[in-house]
């Protein structure tokens, strides 16, 4: 094998690697950022309810006050028609303000009972704001704790990927400028390892099989060899490596 082939084909494995490991760790700070953000939202929409709730509380509560005054206003008018049906002299105006008192009274029977349905829901409303006000301190407690740990963990996590991007540097710096770029453009299309093995023939990148001519030149070690269908770089494995065919078969532009 070429030794300039060899040792880039190594560097191109190591930073294949390197790669890989940096998008594990920015997958997994993303994870935590994402769950921490499902946290602080669902705290967010549990305030909004708490307030929702809250409001609504206070509707009901002024709309059953409102009740009970015009409940002891109806029940005053009602005083009053007593007092005069008690002094009716004609048939006629007893019997009109017969009608009016039974009227009243028929008043008095709804508003209390819209009273009583107020005051049920009043205390429903408020059962359930006294649970949500525990959910939220229970939540609050669960973010600040969750927010601490994250943060402690982004920061490793950071760091590692900070100390990989600097031997990231190093090993671009051995590769040469052209094959860097082809690399970078394989890597940022398929956002996986771009230097992958063959395995019976197999590109083990895409999963489709490999010309016999691209794994004799492989084998040979003289050039680099990119995958036709997915463009990633090549190799196999010393343990599956066996002796190249005699010269004189083809061997193609190892890049197509």
């Amino acid at each position: 094998m070429d030794e300039y082939v060899r040792s880039q084909l190594e560097f191109l494995r190591q930073l294949s690697d390197l790669d890989s490991r940096v998008s594990e760790l920015q997958a997994n700070i993303n994870q935590k950022k994402t769950s921490l953000a499902q946290l602080e939202k669902e705290l967010s929409k549990n305030r909004e309810e708490y307030s929702v709730l809250s409001g609504r509380i206070k509707i009901i509560e002024h709309e059953e006050h409102s009740g009970e005054i015009k409940l002891k206003e109806t029940e005053e008018e009602l005083k009053k028609v007593q007092i005069l049906l008690n002094s009716a002299q004609r048939n006629e105006e007893f019997s009109i303000l017969l009608k009016k008192r039974d009227s009243i009274r028929s008043q008095i029977s709804a508003l209390e009972d819209a009273a009583l349905e107020k005051l049920s829901e009043i205390d429903s409303e408020r059962a359930r704001l006294a649970k949500l006000t525990q959910e939220l301190a229970r939540e609050e407690n669960q973010l600040k704790a969750s927010s601490k740990q994250t943060e402690e963990d982004v920061f490793a996590l950071q760091s590692e990927v900070d100390k990989l991007m600097l031997q990231r540097q190093e090993l671009t710096s051995k590769i040469s400028s052209e094959t860097l770029t082809r690399y970078e453009r394989v890597l940022n299309k398929e956002k996986r390892k771009v230097v992958v093995s063959i395995k019976d023939g197999i590109c083990q990148g895409c999963y489709r099989s490999i010309p016999p001519e691209q794994v004799n030149i492989i084998m040979r070690g003289d050039l680099l060899v990119y995958c036709r269908n997915c463009n990633r770089i090549l190799y196999i494995e010393e343990t599956q490596q066996q002796s190249p065919p005699a010269e004189g078969g083809s061997t193609p532009n190892s890049s197509k």
